[in-house]
């Protein structure tokens, strides 16, 4: 069985092989490849340098292939060449036995249309919500925010299958009468009793008189990530006495947030790693006493369940899919300078202890065998859907 796999997804080519930002060929294999015997990924080819591909993760494997939209900008096909994009996703889709559409995505009522002209089952994977993507990028984002969040409602709503990242927020918002299933996308591996040992031995020897470790992971180069938030916490607190260290791991370009920092009078407490392999993002945790998620907009963000699986301690804003795992004193209003200050300073060593067992517990809820199994059994019954709709044929 063959499935087309739709997503806003530059597919970056080097010497033949595909680079993405995430979907990586071992999401391929342990995600999709149990359950096809093909997948066909479209997106948006470009050339790579030998640099930028090394800043990505390798999306090329057996099974997998690739379908190129001809179109830098999506929006302004569906405007101008409406016809030819159309015809393209026409051409993806009838090659495939079904089609598995993750919103949100600029184009899904497209999709959705012609899957339904073209009698293909289809499915789609929320793993985000279209009003906060829109509201936080730009003006033009705004403004077109309404709609957005209406066509992918709509999408969602006709879909016979639904996969959600979430257990509460995303459904509540983008809510599917067929089968649905919550089955984060997030995968962790359970720590060891050494992580533990040496998380508890960092716990208790936390203190205010030495600088507090703090940490962040996503892109730097823009705002929905909130990093400048944690910046203008620090220098309040820098003003009281407090001492914090910050280390902000992400690609993209950081020249904004370091501005803002030196503005701020805090440029001596802030590090700007880029991005960083997997292992060292996990050595970066390791050293962190506070990790702070302070995004406009998530689903269920990886970064997170990542650090609670360090046993970190957690601070998040109360966005998409972070209340359902960090605890309500833990959280803030996005944007919110003043409710981080006072989060940041109630610590003690005692709390840190229990925060880090407490973590690391809920973080053992997303290891790969428990999320396989509802997985598994969501995909089974899509699979026996397609069956069932080809004999049909």
């Amino acid at each position: 069985m063959k499935a087309l796999f739709i997503h806003t997804v530059r597919l970056y080519k080097y010497e033949g092989q595909y680079y993405t930002n995430n979907l990586s060929a071992e999401i391929w294999r342990t995600k999709y490849l149990r359950y096809f015997d093909e997948i066909l990924v479209m997106g948006r080819e470009c050339t790579a340098t030998k640099e930028k591909a090394e800043s990505l993760v390798l999306s090329s494997c057996e099974g997998v292939s690739f379908f190129n939209l001809p179109f830098d900008n999506l929006y302004a096909a569906a405007l101008r060449s409406r016809a030819a994009l159309k015809a393209h996703m026409e051409e993806a889709i009838r090659q495939c036995d079904c089609v598995i559409l993750r919103v949100p995505y600029s184009l899904n009522g497209m999709v959705v249309r012609l899957c339904k002209k073209l009698n293909k089952p289809f499915m789609v994977e929320v793993v985000g919500c279209a009003w906060d993507a829109y509201r936080n990028h730009s003006l033009i984002g705004r403004l077109m925010a309404p709609f957005a969040t209406l066509r992918m409602r709509k999408s969602v709503r006709q879909a016979p299958f639904a996969l959600y990242v979430t257990r509460e927020f995303l459904q509540k918002r983008y809510p599917c009468p067929g089968r649905t299933a919550a089955c984060s996308d997030v995968q962790i591996e359970s720590a060891d009793e050494e992580v533990i040992a040496r998380r508890l031995e960092t716990c208790r020897s936390f203190s205010y008189e030495r600088p507090v470790r703090l940490a962040t992971v996503g892109a730097v180069n823009v705002r929905y990530k909130g990093q400048e938030y944690v910046l203008r916490a620090m220098a309040a607190l820098k003003k009281e006495g407090y001492r914090f260290r910050y280390t902000a791991v992400g690609g993209g370009d950081s020249s904004r947030l370091q501005a803002l920092a030196e503005s701020l009078g805090v440029q001596d407490d802030v590090v700007f790693t880029g991005s960083l392999p997997h292992d060292r993002v996990f050595s970066v945790l390791d050293e962190t006493d506070i990790y702070v998620h302070p995004s406009l907009q998530e689903g269920l963000p990886r970064a997170v369940l990542e650090a609670m699986s360090r046993g970190c301690a957690i601070l998040g804003s109360i966005v998409g899919g972070i209340p359902e795992i960090v605890p309500p004193e833990n959280c803030f209003a996005k944007k919110n300078v003043q409710g981080l200050k006072q989060l940041l300073t109630g610590y003690t060593t005692e709390k840190m202890e229990r925060e880090a067992l407490r973590n690391i517990e809920i973080s053992n809820r997303f290891t790969q065998e428990k999320l396989t199994a509802i997985r598994d059994s969501f995909l089974s019954d899509f699979i026996q859907a397609v069956n069932n709709k080809n004999k049909d044929v």
